[in-house]
């Protein structure tokens, strides 16, 4: 999940992006048109576990306001 999260926001993020990763590989891969949202839209993603569900978070800031009480330790 990591990695797709990480190809997702270069995919928004970047005019021409090129990813190596374990599952995914793309070269010189062009997304448009892009997000409107800068730096990108907010990315929600629900359950996984609390270390995989954080870890992935940290990639997508901002997190909606509105989300930021529910995570619990």
């Amino acid at each position: 999940m990591e990695e797709a999260v990480r190809l997702i926001l270069a995919m928004w993020t970047e005019k021409r992006t090129t990813f190596h990763g374990r599952y995914f590989h793309v070269e010189d891969a062009i997304l448009e048109p892009k997000p409107v949202q800068r730096p990108h839209p907010p990315v929600m993603i629900a359950g996984g576990g609390e270390q995989l569900t954080l870890r992935v978070r940290s990639l997508a800031w901002p997190m909606p306001a509105m989300l930021a009480g529910t995570l619990k330790r």
